[in-house]
C-alpha cells in the first residue's frame, strides 16, 4: 500500500520537474532582454569605432589627394599660337599656306606658326597657371622654377628668358601685349620660357590666390632645338616644378590641321 503511495508521489515530482511551462516564459523574456542589451552596446561600440575609423580613414585620403594635386593648377587650355603681336608678325605679306582669304596677311615664317616651311610647325605655346583652391600662396620665381618640354623626339629644361632688363629681379615679365616684350621673347636661340601676370598682380614672384601667371614658349629661332619639331599631330607634355613645391603634368596634341589659333584644351 505505502509503496504504491510512495510511486505516485515519484511520479508526481517528476512530472514537476519536467514541466517548465510556468516559468518558460519569464526566462525567454529575461534571455531576449539580456540579448538585446549586449547587442546594443556591442553595436554602439562597433558604430562609433567605425565613424571614427571611416574620420581617420578621410582625412588620411584628402590629405593624399592634396599632397598628390600640388599646389598649381592649369587656369584655362593651353593654346598653340594667336598672338600674331610685335612689329615683326604685323608685317604684311602675300596670301600663301595659311587658310586665310584676306589682307593683311601677317609674316607667315616668323611669328606664331611657320607657315612657310616644308612641314608646317608651331612657335608658339602659352598656358596659364593658378593657385589650386586652399592652397597657400606659391614660391613662383621663374628663375627657380623647373620647366620641361618632351615630345617623342625632343626633351628641353627650359630656362626663364626676361624680356626686360634694369630695375628689380622682378620686372623681367612682358607687360600686357607689349610688341618690345615679344619680339625679346621670340628672340631666344636656346628653349627658354617668358613669363606674363594677370592684370591686378602684385607681380612679386609670389604667386597667390586670385593671381595667375601665364607661361609662354617660343621657338621662332632657327638655332633654337625647338624650332621645326612642333608638327601637326604630335603629342607633346609640359612638366612645371616651383621651387619647394610639387610639380604639375599635362599631355597635350597638336590637331592634324593647324589655324591661326588652337586651344588644345
Amino acid at each position: 500500500m505505502y509503496s504504491g503511495i510512495t510511486r505516485k508521489v515519484q511520479d508526481v515530482v517528476k512530472r514537476l520537474v519536467k514541466d517548465q511551462t510556468g516559468i518558460t516564459g519569464l526566462e525567454t523574456a529575461i534571455v531576449l532582454i539580456a540579448f538585446v542589451v549586449v547587442a546594443a552596446v556591442f553595436a554602439f561600440t562597433v558604430l562609433t569605432t567605425g565613424l571614427f575609423t571611416s574620420e581617420k580613414a578621410k582625412e588620411t585620403a584628402m590629405a593624399g589627394v592634396a599632397s598628390a594635386g600640388g599646389s598649381l593648377v592649369l587656369v584655362g587650355g593651353v593654346i598653340a599660337g594667336g598672338t600674331n603681336i610685335g612689329a615683326t608678325c604685323r608685317t604684311p605679306e602675300s596670301s600663301g599656306n595659311p587658310p586665310i582669304t584676306a589682307p593683311p596677311y601677317e609674316n607667315q615664317q616668323a611669328c606664331d606658326i611657320d607657315w612657310n616651311a616644308a612641314s608646317p610647325h608651331v612657335q608658339t605655346l602659352r598656358f596659364r597657371l593658378g593657385l589650386a583652391p586652399g592652397a597657400e600662396d606659391l614660391n613662383f620665381d621663374p628663375n627657380a622654377v623647373l620647366i620641361t618640354f618632351q615630345d617623342q623626339s625632343v626633351n628641353e629644361l627650359l630656362s626663364f628668358n626676361a624680356v626686360r632688363t634694369g630695375g628689380t629681379p622682378t620686372d623681367a615679365d612682358m607687360r600686357g601685349d607689349n610688341a618690345a616684350d615679344w619680339e625679346n621673347c621670340r628672340q631666344s636661340a636656346s628653349p627658354t620660357f617668358c613669363i606674363r601676370w594677370n592684370e591686378g598682380s602684385d607681380r612679386d614672384f609670389v604667386l597667390e590666390q586670385g593671381e595667375t601667371v601665364e607661361i609662354i614658349m617660343t621657338c621662332v629661332n632657327n638655332n633654337n632645338p625647338l624650332h621645326n619639331e612642333l608638327h601637326a599631330g604630335d603629342a607633346f607634355r609640359f612638366e612645371v616644378i616651383p621651387p619647394g613645391g610639387s610639380a604639375l603634368a599635362f599631355e597635350r596634341r597638336f590637331p592634324p590641321a593647324f589655324r591661326w589659333v588652337m586651344n588644345l584644351g
